[in-house]
């Protein structure tokens, strides 16, 4: 509808100056139809929008109408016919101007023109768009810009005579400059030039934009194939004013000259003529920049963006936030996030997964799976970085690439094994809260984590045998199990088998079945038994004289004996043998002057104050009593840990005047400043202004992480080496604290992301290590400003 423009939130009429009081669309009194279409419309453009107003109507292009689905021609004239009517009726009519004199009298909406004399012109509003190209200007950018003041009515009558002169057109909610077109241009240059010469120009560049080649318009022209070429370059150059002139065609300029997009998107998704991408081609390089980072660059469009984002996401599906790529490795990996936190087995995925592409309108052929593919993508699932695969075909969602793995390969320490056998059941029933805390259930799933994480980098001779074994080196199981028995007999095969399982990790019944093949002959009446043979006197004297710690591997202890009895047999240095030196015999180990291996451990961690626990790592931590006394004292924080495998005394700490009381205090003292739902590290709190008696100890931030870790309401994560702690008692991962900071954020580069982890929380880390850990979850990365965005719906919002 012509003649009207907004202001202020009125409606204009321009050539008698009337002011019409704009409403919401309500008063229109639409069909039903027509206003849900409107209304569908406009909340599809913004959802946060509660009405939409007349005046929008008005302002809103006539494409944007005929483009939107659901409103059609029909709907079309309903609404044009009513906004008609709406303007038309004089209970709307707020007050009549008749002169722009008039007006002037009655809006002192002056700040100085007329003691200066002067008045805004035409040509002062086109100096606005001056090196503005394809700028869309609103009424008051264009009147804030103008040199001198004017008011509101003048400034609409002057706007109004551009738009009828061509110069400018309206657009939305504003202004631009008003091109012709480069061939309507051209058209428009034959009645200055000659004629026979501009009709052959017109008609070859014509022809050239519909796709013909040379050769086929020389054909119709009568002329070779290069002369076609030489008249396509003159025309053009000719019409485009040796390339200085600006045509409407060149609002697509900056786009075709920086971005990589192909013509299937200037022609379907920007619905551009092949005309005008002729002209594109032709005039301009074409840029190589990937067309993803067209979608976060401001100098385009918002609304070619928003078209852009649809064409870069053509080939994917939109589920929860996220944008899922359409091949069956990505559907696999999203119905595994969403419907299989809980275990199911390889079939009841299946189902899952066909239910899923049925839903969502996918193509069984491209995407379905059956008997001919079947093995194919089980094999992919169990391989799968999202997904645990275990024992018996069944799985379980797990996002392996969110989590931080240091302290489990610390703790399990792997590198240190050689030439043996272990089930992951072992690790799984020894590390119980480390189990907990990276939310692993059994042991297959262990074994699974283990070889996806890569940790057989930790030790070279790792091998992973079906689940859930690992073997290092070459074992020898007969011999090893003989040893076994040789350091127990006599002994019931129940008791055998335990110690057995407990050693190595193998369950019980598979110890019985497979691994007491080799020591058959020492069976007899269901107990084994062993005729030991005695080390000589003299022997036994000279080995127990060089005997003197308290310690020994039994391998060590046949080494020193080798040593002092040149030839002497090994194989005397015998569990039997052993004891009879007064030594408690374990199964690779001899203690003496203890009366349990737990007694010589805890002595070892707690005869000093300040202490390094490495080289007691290196040589006991495949002990499980080692490692069980261990996690008791630092339960009972009878010894604390205050820098990696460095570790103090209670009864150093009492000396300094600090009780497990007032450790104890602490940890309350904590939990009482902070929310209930904030992650935290000692540095978070420590920058929030908690403070604490303990503060004054000056003890590195480590010390204070351990006080927290071995409380049982808490659960923590290490990331960058630095313990993150949940205060709610929850499992998380690494991603889930990364997510929350972005939630908090809303949006947040991540550089500057990197920066809060370092400053706020301590934790040092790299953007690369950032932007891995958030993919697959709902929040949008945008690699074009390496922005990470909480959600997708807020990266469209954004600015």
């Amino acid at each position: 509808i012509q003649g009207y423009t907004v202001s202020d939130g009125l409606i204009i009429k321009t050539a008698s100056q009337t002011h019409i009081k704009d409403s919401t669309i309500e008063a229109l009194n639409m069909s039903g139809r027509a206003f849900n279409a409107v209304m569908r419309m406009f909340f599809s453009m913004d959802k946060s929008r509660e009405n939409v107003m007349v005046s929008e109507l008005l302002l809103t292009p006539e494409e944007d109408f005929r483009h939107f689905k659901g409103i059609g021609q029909t709907g079309f004239q309903e609404i044009i016919d009513k906004v008609k009517i709406y303007l038309d009726d004089e209970n709307n009519i707020e007050m009549r101007k008749t002169t722009a004199k008039s007006d002037a009298a009655e809006s002192p909406d002056f700040s100085g023109p007329e003691a200066r004399g002067t008045i805004a012109t035409k040509e002062d509003i086109a100096d606005v768009f001056k090196n503005r190209e394809f700028a869309i200007l609103s009424f008051n950018e264009i009147r804030e810009s103008l040199p001198v003041s004017i008011s509101e009515i003048d400034l609409i009558q002057l706007l109004e005579e551009l738009i009828t002169k061509e110069i400018l057109k309206s657009k939305g909610n504003g202004y631009s400059l008003q091109y012709p077109s480069f061939f309507d241009f051209s058209e428009y240059l034959g009645t200055e030039k000659n004629i026979d010469e501009h009709e052959r120009g017109m008609r070859v560049l014509k022809a050239r934009a519909e796709g013909k080649t040379l050769a086929d318009i020389g054909a119709e022209l009568g002329v070779t194939r290069e002369r076609v070429r030489q008249l396509e370059i003159k025309a053009f150059k000719g019409f485009s004013n040796n390339g200085d002139r600006v045509f409407d065609e060149d609002k697509y300029r900056y786009l075709y000259a920086n971005y990589d997009f192909s013509n299937d998107f200037y022609l379907n998704y920007l619905k551009m003529s092949d005309q005008t991408l002729y002209y594109l081609r032709y005039r301009y390089t074409k840029g190589s920049a990937e067309a993803i980072c067209a979608i976060e660059d401001n100098k385009i469009a918002a609304d070619i963006r928003q078209i852009i984002y649809q064409y870069v996401h053509k080939d994917s599906i939109f589920i929860d936030g996220v944008h899922i790529p359409l091949n069956r490795a990505s559907i696999e990996n999203a119905v595994i996030r969403k419907y299989c936190r809980e275990e199911v087995s390889a079939e009841e995925f299946f189902d899952i997964y066909a239910n899923f592409v049925n839903g969502n309108g996918l193509s069984k052929d491209q995407f379905g799976i059956d008997d001919s593919n079947k093995r194919t993508r089980l094999n992919r699932i169990a391989g799968s970085m999202h997904a645990l695969w275990k024992q018996n075909q069944r799985l379980r969602y797990y996002d392996i690439p969110a989590n931080d793995y240091t302290e489990l390969l610390e703790t399990l320490n792997l590198g240190q094994y050689n030439n043996i056998e272990l089930s992951t059941r072992k690790f799984f029933l020894e590390y119980t809260k480390l189990m907990q805390t990276y939310d692993i259930h059994d042991e297959y799933e262990l074994h699974n984590l283990l070889k996806k994480i890569n940790a057989g980098a930790e030790n070279p001779t790792l091998q992973f045998k079906r689940m859930p074994t690992l073997q290092f080196g070459k074992f020898k199981r007969d011999e090893e199990v003989k040893k076994i028995l040789f350091s127990m007999a006599p002994v019931s095969i129940d008791d055998l088998a335990e110690v057995i399982s407990e050693t190595y990790g193998a369950r019980v019944d598979t110890i019985k079945a497979n691994w007491l093949s080799g020591i058959g002959d020492y069976y007899h009446q269901g107990v084994y038994s062993v005729d030991y043979e005695d080390m000589p006197d003299f022997h036994m004297e000279l080995l127990k004289d060089a005997l003197t710690e308290d310690f020994y591997y039994v391998s060590e202890v046949q080494e020193i004996y080798s040593q002092r009895i040149p030839n002497a047999d090994r194989s005397l240095v015998s569990p039997y043998n052993l004891k009879k030196m007064g030594f408690l015999v374990g199964l690779s180990y001899a203690i003496q002057n203890h009366s349990s291996a737990d007694a010589y451990f805890m002595s070892i961690l707690t005869d000093q104050d300040v202490f390094d626990i490495s080289p007691m790592q290196k040589r006991y931590s495949s002990l499980q009593s080692y490692t069980g006394v261990l996690y008791q004292l630092k339960k009972e924080r009878s010894i604390i840990e205050y820098e990696p495998y460095k570790y103090v005394s209670i009864r150093r700490l009492e000396q300094l005047g600090v009780s497990l009381t007032q450790m104890q205090e602490y940890v309350e003292q904590l939990r009482e400043f902070l929310p209930d739902d904030s992650f935290f590290t000692i540095k978070s709190v420590k920058n929030s202004g908690f403070k604490a008696d303990l503060d004054s100890l000056s003890f590195p931030d480590y010390f204070y992480s351990s006080l927290i870790k071995e409380d049982e309401k808490f659960t923590s994560r290490t990331f960058g080496g630095v313990t993150i702690f949940n205060p709610k008692n929850e499992r998380f991962n690494i991603k889930d604290f990364l997510l929350a900071k972005i939630k908090e954020l809303g949006a947040v580069r991540v550089e500057d992301l990197r920066k809060i982890l370092e400053e706020k929380y301590g934790i040092s880390t790299d953007r690369f290590n950032i932007v891995q850990r958030v993919e697959d979850s709902d929040a949008f990365y945008d690699p074009n400003v390496d922005k990470i965005y909480v959600d997708f719906t807020t990266f469209l919002e954004s600015d």
